[in-house]
């Protein structure tokens, strides 16, 4: 080993692979940890945005956080997803129904992992807390009532042998009735009977007149029967069986099959049919499958509970049943309908004829319902007066059975098995039924609505503006499940209502101990009849389990083709209803509405959309991939030199050649990302540009639509109607994207959530109300969750790992909109206005004796010095650059701030024409002030500036503890004092959209101003979006064309765009006189120098906070510690509610008992160890410090041009330490003189106006005028949209500027990290195919896009109406092609192309045999290259399809138009199909490709390592053996030198002439019979192809490649029969082995005749003969199969016989003994084979070792062992050579 070590100089090696390991990794690892000082954006974002996607998860952690009220409420609210007659609360059902009930709890906002043992706790009190139902027997408003004036029983015949139930002396109450019923229970003398299935239909078949159909020919006329719960010794009214109960009942079976095969509690038997089943069942069992003996229970909240034996069944759902809610003060209401209910709104839907002044009128329905014998059979359960024909089997078992003691006789009815279901017509109101509802107010208006100051607002659900919003698909309620386990499930498009739904029940339950009715307490007029209903402990019921077979159930063709019904309605039913079920179909595939306006995305965003293809980040487990991928990368790259060094051992590579190999891998390692991304990236941007007029102007549609319908909300509020107010605001509100009514505008991407407590108000409401005083803190939180979940804007849902979520372009434009008119319009004339802290100045002359602004000397505020003399610039403090720009109100403040700073102000730029004038310094000169309403873009910030103050005190209070002035020492008085809590607070955003749009009235206290400046913090922290929409509005408002009305925002038109062209483009050029050589230059239109001069410098301290304890102590939070935020601003701990940390340390109480010390009274501060405090104390900061957070400019600062640059200043250097700070452009001596440097450029203008050129520019001055330039480039083709409204272009304008500048200011690095900035436009993958579907539709039939207000059909439906069944088809076709499968094509060609690429990668590494650069392009370039050119022609294609708009709106470009939308699709049909099949070629190529370099790899590399490894372990073995290790070649070219058998070393000289055909004669004598039968073989076949057409030459290739495939098989079935018989292997073995070799070879003679009929025949008549064999072939084997069978049954026979005699032969002693004799003999015989084994196993072990020693050890044995060995190489490279020229000559 050491010789080898030696020869090959291990250690040099090693030490020097390592060495470049080393060094490469260090310069790799390096350009992550260049310059780093600070926390990474990108990772702050992410985990910024994972903290805040929870705010609106519920705060339970388990079932165990809430208590029997809060379940109770909860089940309650669950009810209205319960299906009679389907839904199943047993356990082996609840898994199937478990995803729709999680479904309908966690869009409560309830976790997913909590929802379910939640479900099952809900199930399971419902059936432990079930009790029987009763029903007065005697009375006349019990059973007594039914019946007919002759006192005859009820039931379903007139004889004693047809079905009955007794009620007058003779009722039931035998011993087994009582035993499998119940017996009647008397309570207060009055008797009552338990009520059964059967008792049930008995009395729905009695109820009512004999004119109403399927009733009992012997009622009275009774309308109603009440049933009963008794406890505590007393009867208590929990449902009522009437007309009005029944409506729902009967709707549902009208709408289903449930009833025709027993499923709907009418089959007599619970079972499926048999003839055995009931023989096999005992009494119990018996009892518990029969209608006559099933029970009918009710649960702790009214749900009526059916027992069928194998199921627990929901019978009546409890929110509609008619005693569950009642008036607060008691007052009986005889509820008929609960329309707060999925299934009240289901009635109204289906029935309602009229609505009108507050009262809904319903048509009644009624509906046949027939007995059957079994469940899940037709069969009818027929009877009659001679024999109750139950049948044979164990329907006439059954009925003797029952016989005895269940029937009695004297029923006055006609023999019948039909049950009545009949609903009365009604007229519903809310004086009887329960029909309002509880919403919040998403948006409120400074009405008298908002009067009250509450956030909720009631409706009333019969205002005819509900009328057909909600529930309102019939699959919804019709869901039927053959196995009892249906359940209710609903789209997003009733979230909203749901909502409503929950809310309203949780007061009406918290209500249940009110007798009077508080406005304030109780919200509404209703409560939950606790005292009806069975507790929640009460007794267990021992539920049976009976398990019969499920049934099937008969097919619905059958009743859709029932001979009765008309071709008239077939022909509708195709033509109206499957057109639908396509379109229907087609929303749920593309995630579309039927809407008006596209939502413009999915629910569920996918990696990819139509146009867009997905980068290496967009799909997850390729993203995951690529960033372990690049951590690993160092260790890649070591593991890389190991494998080298195999390489380098066995002599394949030099030295040279591996270190090369690691520097390549090295460098090429970044490659496949990059190139893949890159291309992905340039696809997508130029597919973007291509769609981009036509999604911008389906991005302003959308805006304008949305204006449309918040002018509508505010003019419902005004009009005094409140339920037209609640509905337009519904309408408004929801954020799905599948409602036909809501309305959703684009989703952008996002950098920041919302840091607003928008439910704060909500909290405070609930626990003040009676909803404080029954639920837990826990279920409060839940409402509110609840709330926020249905109006959030924001979507967290894509934002796992991610720097950005989505939110809602509308939502984005009412904050901008709002916000910045709050002051002038909103607060004008109220508080807001009127108190002098939050005031601001309109006047710009303003003297400081007026004391009408809030800049100085005003109570409780700081002034304007106090506030910003705190903040820092790298130029003296801020408040000299902000004053400065107030001469009137500070008149000495330019001597005292200098001139170098007096001539930065916006006063100045204005005169000089640089930015657009605002404040009128044109005719007032520059001596004004500038901090007015007049630009209130800067001006909020400076008046609202509390927020900024405490950040500056955070910062210096953190700053002392690095510098180690103090220290962190958490303890409860530091916490209460707030010495060791560094972030804001979230009651400082306490604030919502509502109190502006409210008007401001909640600012009637200083305390409050803590508040608003908060609100404005939050929104400058969120994006420039909003500082750019307000300088908009301040220029707007300047030029005099403003015209901004609140109640109708879409209004005013067509003056944005006249101040965009007046006077020569004058908003975008300084046209000025003192703009010196700036004249006619692109100004800072964007004031850009406010931005950069005084939001920029304010915002940075709460960045520099986040920083500093990030570095100290981590921007994380502990996974241990369960502190969190809710959606109300609340803390919660260990599930507990507090304020602040004051109040946790001083209120809450350790509830949990976390110390185990058995005190629940001690506060939980003390209970808490030291690393929980700790824990407590840093995730409280980092909660609040990430308040501070602004993750736009945090980003900013992350990137390369915010570094430190040198610029020249007329021929001197300067160095510019902040680039995004204006201050440090310059240096200034003591007297604010400017000694060094220039002012920061903003524009065009202002490079020229100081003589500069662009070179002269630092990276972030040119990125602000190419921002400028590129947005004025945008901008003109806007002004073609001048018929849009001026809010919904200024919200254009102000997206473009952002666009544009999210794009300039981004950075992505090829090697580290990419900061982006988002959004960056109307992203195409946000677009679903719907989108461009759409857009399509509408060119090619010539409908608008939107239909009128009165329509809410959407375009598909209208274009449906005047065209054929086929354009629904092709719309599906269309779907699946360009949803599913274009998509998922292109998934795979990203995967595989990146996983190729690495092979690649890796084999250019370790060199083989292969021309790298060719393999790079074939392999992954090319591909990659035809991948972005298809995907950019299909984006091409397809846009010349889709409409560009109204005509006249946007500039021409080239559209193809068909006028036939069906046309139109089945073009868009083909296009896919053929791009789809474009993709497929890629994508097999590239599967191809990476088999094989999957291959080549795996073998290369499993060589080296083998090799490596004998090599060594050949040292061990040969140890100082004198033989040498000849070299492989160090490079593919050598050794194909090498290896060539004509002269190379390892050649045997005549290869060559061989293989050209000369081995005939000098080289025949060195070839094997295999090599001469080959080259024979390929002599013949050229010789026989020659003149072939190409299609008989293809089958002759074909046929001979099989036969050298059935030839290798005989050489090796030849070669295996001649080992055995060499080696002397058992007759028996030579004997199989030599029939598998004929067997073989006669598979070969076949193959070969084939081949020589394709020669000499041709392909077709070597067919042909081979199919005139077939019947001789078949006969054949016919004969063969028959005559095994027979020598079957002869061996069967034979063996039989002979078993028969051995048996026998036992009979007597002595077969007995020959047995025993031949056992006993055999196991003799086999001890001794054992032994005998045993014993040569031995004597083999021991020859081995004698044989080794004699070789190894004995000195005389080593020379015969090396010549042993030489020999044996020589016969391997023998045999070696020979292989590789037979592979030469084939």
């Amino acid at each position: 080993m050491q010789s080898l070590v030696k020869k090959l100089k291990l250690k040099r090696v090693v030490a020097m692979l390592l060495l470049v390991c080393t060094v490469m990794s260090t310069f790799l690892t390096s350009f992550n940890h260049i310059g780093v000082v600070k926390a990474d954006s990108n990772d702050l974002r992410k985990t910024y945005i994972q903290m805040m996607a929870g705010r609106n998860a519920s705060q339970i952690e388990g079932i165990s956080d809430l208590t029997t009220d809060d379940l109770r409420a909860l089940a309650l609210y669950l009810s209205n997803f319960y299906i009679p007659f389907n839904t199943s609360l047993d356990s082996d059902s609840e898994d199937k129904n478990k995803d729709a009930m999680i479904s309908a709890l966690t869009n409560l906002g309830i976790k997913k992992d909590v929802a379910e043992p939640m479900i099952s706790g809900i199930y399971s009190a419902s059936l432990s807390s079930a009790q029987k139902l009763y029903v007065k027997v005697y009375t006349d408003d019990g059973l007594a009532g039914l019946e007919s004036s002759w006192n005859y029983d009820i039931g379903f015949g007139g004889d004693e042998r047809d079905p009955g139930v007794g009620t007058n002396y003779t009722f039931q109450n035998t011993e087994y009735y009582e035993k499998y019923v119940g017996k009647i229970e008397n309570v207060e003398d009055v008797d009552y009977t338990p009520v059964t299935a059967f008792l049930w239909n008995a009395i729905v078949r009695h109820l009512g007149s004999s004119s109403d159909v399927g009733i009992s020919s012997n009622a009275k006329g009774t309308t109603g029967i009440d049933f009963y719960n008794i406890k505590d010794g007393k009867a208590y009214r929990c449902f009522r069986l009437d007309q009005d109960s029944l409506v729902l009942l009967t709707q549902l079976l009208k709408d289903s099959t449930q009833d025709t095969n027993g499923y709907a509690m009418n089959a007599i038997v619970n079972y499926e049919k048999s003839n055995s089943t009931w023989d096999n069942l005992s009494d119990n069992d018996r009892a518990g499958l029969v209608t006559f003996t099933e029970n009918l229970y009710v649960d702790w909240v009214g749900n009526i509970i059916y027992d069928a034996g194998d199921q627990r069944i929901i019978l009546y759902p409890a929110c509609m049943n008619p005693y569950v809610f009642t008036r607060i003060d008691g007052t009986e209401t005889n509820t008929s309908t609960n329309l707060v209910s999925t299934w009240g709104q289901y009635i109204v839907n289906n029935l309602a004829t009229e609505y009108k002044d507050g009262k809904i009128s319903t048509s009644k329905i009624s509906r046949e319902v027939t007995m059957r014998m079994f469940r899940g059979n037709s069969e009818t359960a027929s009877w009659d007066t001679k024999n109750w024909s139950w049948g044979k089997g164990d329907g006439g078992k059954i009925k003797s059975w029952l016989d005895d003691w269940v029937f009695i006789g004297n029923n006055d009815a006609w023999a019948s098995t039909v049950v009545g279901y009949n609903g009365c017509a009604k007229a519903i109101d809310k004086t009887n039924s329960f029909t309002e509802f509880l919403t919040y107010k998403s948006i409120t208006t400074g009405t008298d609505l908002d009067s009250d100051d509450s956030p909720f607002v009631i409706g009333d659900l019969t205002d005819d503006v509900y009328k057909g919003k909600y529930f309102t698909s019939s699959n919804k309620f019709s869901t039927q499940s053959d196995d009892l386990n249906g359940f209710m499930s609903f789209g997003s498009v009733d979230n909203q209502m749901l909502c409503n739904i929950f809310l309203t029940y949780a007061y009406a339950y918290a209500n249940k101990n009110y007798t009077t009715f508080d406005a304030k307490k109780n919200r509404i007029d209703w409560k939950f009849n606790s005292d009806a209903f069975p507790e929640a402990d009460a007794s267990t019921i021992d539920w049976g389990d009976i398990s019969t077979t499920s049934d099937q159930v008969l097919s619905f063709v059958y009743y859709l083709l029932h001979p009765t019904e008309g071709i008239k309605y077939v022909a509708t039913l195709v033509k109206n209803k499957i057109t639908g079920l396509f379109i229907s179909w087609h929303e749920d595939i593309v995630g579309g509405t039927d809407s008006n306006v596209s939502t413009g995305m999915t629910k569920y965003l996918g990696f990819s959309g139509y146009a867009t293809s997905p980068s290496l980040s967009d799909v997850s487990w390729l993203d995951n991939l690529l960033k372990f991928y690049n951590s690993i990368i160092v260790y890649f790259i070591i593991f890389m030199c190991l494998l080298l060094l195999c390489y380098v051992l066995t002599g394949q590579l030099t030295l040279q050649r591996g270190i090369i190999g690691v520097v390549i891998f090295g460098l090429l390692a970044f490659a496949p990302p990059l190139a893949i991304n890159t291309t992905v990236d340039i696809s997508n941007k130029v597919a973007s540009q291509v769609y981009s007029n036509k999604f911008e102007y389906w991005a302003l549609v959308q805006m304008e639509e949305y204006l449309g319908k918040l002018a509508n909300v505010t003019k419902q509020a005004k009009s005094g109607n409140v339920n037209d107010y609640i509905a337009s605001m519904m309408d408004l509100q929801s954020n799905e994207v599948s409602s036909s009514i809501s309305y959703t505008g684009t989703k952008l991407k996002w950098m920041t959530p919302k840091k607003y407590n928008d439910l704060n108000k909500v909290s405070k409401e609930l626990q003040s109300s009676s909803v404080g005083e029954v639920f837990s803190s826990s279920f409060q939180n839940l409402m509110i969750n609840a709330i926020a979940n249905s109006t959030s804007t924001e979507d967290y849902s894509e934002s796992v790992g991610q720097t950005y979520l989505y939110r809602d372009m509308c939502d984005i434009y009412t904050y901008g909109a709002e916000s910045y008119y709050m002051y002038e319009v909103y607060g004008q004339g109220n508080s807001l206005t009127n108190y002098d802290e939050a005031r601001i100045s309109s006047d710009i002359n303003e003297m400081p004796s007026r004391h009408t602004t809030n800049f100085k000397d005003i109570t409780d505020n700081e002034n304007l010095a106090g506030a910003f003399s705190k903040i820092n610039t790298s130029n003296n403090s801020l408040y000299w650059y902000l004053a400065v720009n107030e001469q009137k109100l500070f008149s000495d403040i330019s001597s005292n701030a200098g001139v170098a700073i007096s001539d930065t102000s916006s006063l100045n730029a204005i005169n000089r024409g640089f930015l657009y004038d605002t404040v009128g310094v044109s005719s007032n000169g520059t001596s004004i002030n500038y901090l007015t309403t007049k630009s209130l873009a800067t001006t909020y910030l400076v008046a609202y500036r509390n927020t900024y103050s405490k950040i500056s005190d955070n910062l210096s209070k953190l700053s002392n503890i690095v510098k180690g002035s103090s220290t962190v020492n958490i303890t409860a008085d530091n916490m209460r004092n707030s010495s060791i809590l560094f972030g804001l607070e979230p009651e400082n955003f306490d604030m919502s959209i509502n109190d502006i749009s409210s008007c401001g009235s909640t600012f009637s206290h200083s305390g409050n101003l803590d508040k608003i400046s908060g609100y404005y913090y939050a929104l400058y922290c969120e994006s420039p979006y909003y500082f750019f929409n307000w300088n908009i509005h301040d220029q707007f408002k300047a030029s005099g064309l403003d015209s901004y009305n609140k109640d109708k925002p879409n209004d005013s038109k067509q003056n944005f765009s006249k101040m965009l062209l007046r006077n020569n483009q004058e908003y975008f050029f300084n046209l000025a006189e003192n703009s010196g050589d700036g004249y006619g230059e692109l100004r800072d239109f964007m004031n850009f120098h406010d931005l950069f001069y005084y939001v920029i410098p304010a915002l940075k301290d709460g960045n520099d906070l986040v920083d500093m304890f990030d570095q100290l102590f981590g921007m994380y939070t502990y996974d241990d510690c369960s502190l969190t935020l809710s959606a109300d601003g609340k803390w919660h701990y260990n599930n507990q509610e507090f304020k602040d940390a004051t109040d946790f340390v001083d209120n809450v109480l350790d509830e949990n008992d976390i110390d185990e010390d058995g005190d629940k009274t001690e506060k939980l501060w003390n209970a808490m160890t030291e690393e929980q405090r700790y824990k407590f104390w840093h995730d409280y900061n980092v909660w609040t410090i990430f308040n501070n957070y602004v993750t736009w400019l945090d980003t900013m600062q992350d990137c390369n041009y915010a570094k430190s640059e040198t610029i020249s200043v007329m021929g001197d250097k300067f160095v510019v330490s902040n680039p995004l700070d204006p201050t440090s452009y310059y240096q200034t001596d003591d007297r604010g003189n400017m000694t060094a440097g220039r002012y920061m450029v903003f524009s065009e203008s202002e490079m020229k106006y100081y003589g500069l050129s662009t070179a002269d520019l630092t990276t972030v001055e040119q990125k602000i005028i190419s921002i400028q330039k590129s947005v004025y480039n945008t901008s003109l083709d806007l002004m073609n949209y001048y018929t849009l409204s001026d809010e919904t272009l200024i919200n254009a304008f102000s997206l473009i500027e952002l666009f544009e500048f999210n794009k300039e200011f981004s950075q992505e690095s090829i090697v580290g990290q990419d900061y982006i900035l988002y959004p960056q436009g109307y992203e195409l993958k946000a677009f679903t195919y719907d989108a461009y579907l759409r857009l399509i539709v509408s060119e090619a039939s010539g409908e608008s896009l939107m239909s009128d207000s009165e329509d809410t059909s959407s375009i598909y439906q209208r274009v449906a109406k005047n065209t054929s069944l086929f354009f629904g088809i092709f719309l599906v076709l269309n779907d699946l092609v360009a949803v599913y499968i274009v998509p998922m094509l292109k998934l795979f060609i990203i995967c595989l192309l990146f996983l190729t690429s690495l092979l690649i990668i890796i084999g250019a590494a370790v060199k083989l045999e292969f021309n790298f650069f060719n393999v790079l392009w074939k392999s992954l370039l090319a591909p990659l290259l035809s991948y972005a050119g298809l995907s950019l022609g299909l984006a091409f294609v397809v846009s010349m399809f889709m409409s560009n708009g109204t005509e006249g709106v946007v500039s021409s470009t080239p559209v193809i138009s068909l006028g036939d939308p069906t046309m139109a699709l089945i073009c868009m049909l083909v296009l896919n199909v053929f791009f789809t099949f474009m993709y497929f070629k890629i994508v097999k190529k590239c599967i191809s490709d990476f088999k094989t370099y999957f291959q080549a790899v795996a073998n290369s590399i499993g060589s080296a390592v083998t090799g490596v490894v004998s090599g060594v372990a050949g040292g061990f073995l040969h140890g100082k053996s004198r033989g040498s290790i000849r070299n492989v070649a160090s490079t593919a070219k050598q050794r194909g030198a090498d290896n060539n058998p004509k002269n190379g070393r390892n050649g045997i000289g005549v290869g060559g002439a061989l293989a050209a055909g000369l081995g005939a004669g000098l080289g025949a004598e060195y070839l094997s019979k295999d090599q001469k039968r080959d080259m024979e073989n390929s002599r013949d076949r050229t010789n026989a192809s020659e003149g072939m057409n190409r299609f008989d030459k293809k089958a002759f290739e074909g046929a001979n490649a099989r036969v050298d495939k059935q030839q290798a098989k005989v050489d090796k079935a030849e070669r295996k029969a001649q080992m055995a018989e060499k080696n002397n292997l058992s007759e028996h073995r030579q004997k199989k082995l030599k029939l598998a070799q004929t067997k073989q070879e006669a598979k070969l003679k076949k193959k070969q005749a084939y081949a020589q009929d394709v020669a000499d025949k041709g392909v077709i008549r070597a067919n042909m003969k081979r199919i005139g064999r077939v019947p001789q072939n078949i006969s054949t084997s016919l004969g063969k199969g028959v005559g095994r069978v027979k020598a079957f049954g002869t061996n069967v026979s034979s063996n039989v016989t002979r078993f028969g005699g051995a048996v026998k032969s036992l009979g007597n002693s002595d077969g007995r003994k020959q047995l025993g004799s031949k056992m006993s003999k055999g196991f003799k015989k086999g001890v001794g084979n054992v032994k005998t084994s045993f014993s040569k196993v031995g004597d083999g072990f021991r020859s081995g070792m004698n044989n080794y020693e004699s070789s190894y050890i004995n000195k005389n044995a080593k020379k015969r062992a090396e010549q042993y060995r030489a020999t044996a190489a020589a016969n391997k490279k023998k045999k070696q050579r020979e292989a590789k020229q037979k592979r030469m000559i084939k």
